[in-house]
């Protein structure tokens, strides 16, 4: 943990969790085999994606970006939400044979909390729910915020860093000023744009250039940094 940045306690009243990367250990190999799945699906229908490519598909806030993609390889938004959902169902193959497990004291951490509990994913709203009920985590959660893939457009606008599901879940528990926990750019930037604090587990990455509000190695130091 790092002491330096450890504060005065600060009183939270609640705390708004990132699912991938900070109660799932889903980053295998970085997160490339999703990457691998877009690229070679894509392939499959004939169309030509780049690593950078699969990855603007992930990080994109906008939708137009989106669509400038999918005209420059003449891909229809049908073809992209259907390589999506094939991202979407292989999350799911592997939650099932074992290759994407919880975090070690997950569960306890969430459990450890006496104010409300959110969560605030972008992973789509099928999969998280599947994996909420596969690791029998659901009761953990005051609020639950996941997005569906029908309606393509709203599921990357209003996915993070946009403020949509914390704003949500802020007043579906009567949140005034909770912390958000995520692992990546897209929670910092999500709490900010909500005007609350933030914690970054750095599960997988330094991600030395963000500036959440706190940093921290691993799941197991959260309370000691936020109460």
């Amino acid at each position: 943990m790092y002491e330096a940045e450890v504060p005065n306690l600060v009183k939270y009243d609640g705390v708004i969790f990132d699912l991938d990367g900070v109660i799932l250990d889903s980053g295998i190999d970085g997160f490339e085999w999703a990457d691998k799945i877009r690229v070679n699906k894509a392939e499959e229908k004939g169309y030509k994606l780049t690593e950078k490519d699969a990855l603007k598909i992930v990080r994109s806030s906008k939708y137009s970006d989106l669509e400038s993609l999918m005209n420059s390889k003449g891909m229809s938004k049908g073809e992209l939400l259907e390589i999506e959902r094939e991202v979407r169902n292989a999350k799911v193959e592997l939650i099932e044979h074992g290759d994407i497990e919880l975090f070690p004291n997950a569960v306890r951490v969430l459990d450890s909390f006496n104010v409300p509990v959110g969560l605030a994913t972008n992973s789509p709203k099928f999969t998280a729910q599947f994996a909420l009920k596969y690791y029998g985590l659901t009761s953990c959660f005051d609020e639950v915020q996941a997005l569906p893939l029908n309606d393509f457009r709203k599921y990357i606008e209003r996915r993070k860093p946009s403020q949509y599901m914390l704003q949500n879940i802020m007043n579906e528990c009567n949140m005034s000023n909770p912390v958000m926990i995520g692992d990546s750019s897209s929670d910092v930037g999500a709490a900010r744009s909500a005007g609350i604090d933030s914690v970054l587990v750095e599960s997988y990455f330094d991600n030395q250039d963000l500036d959440p509000t706190y940093r921290v190695e691993e799941l197991s130091e959260i309370k000691s940094v936020i109460e």
